[in-house]
């Protein structure tokens, strides 16, 4: 502070935003979940998603649970991952399995351990 006219913040309390979860599905083209809240979107994309936080549910669960700026965190991550369970077996049905049958392999790893 060049003019030494200012604040200095002793404590602030971070401001939560309401989440909202909307899901895109057009069959064997898009499926996808997004968390819209304040400025910021996570996605879930099972079908083009390169990175497991992007398409396994476990790993966008984790990247939820780690915010504090989601108002009501439990019931925004149990909302997620009904919908996006939903849209995982829209994506069975319409016969995309590669993915499936890993991150179904790879959650039985996981349960087992």
């Amino acid at each position: 502070m060049k003019s030494k006219q200012g604040y200095i913040v002793i404590e602030a309390e971070p401001y939560q935003f309401k989440a909202t979860i909307k899901t895109n599905y057009i069959p064997k083209t898009l499926y996808q979940v997004e968390v819209c809240f304040g400025q910021r979107k996570i996605v879930f994309d099972p079908l083009d998603g390169r990175k497991s936080c992007r398409n396994s549910i476990k790993g966008v669960a984790e990247q939820l649970s780690k915010r504090f700026d989601i108002m009501d965190l439990q019931s925004v991550i149990a909302e997620f991952e009904i919908q996006a369970n939903n849209l995982i077996n829209n994506f069975i049905k319409d016969g995309c399995y590669k993915r499936v049958r890993q991150a179904k392999a790879i959650a039985k790893a996981e349960a087992a351990s």
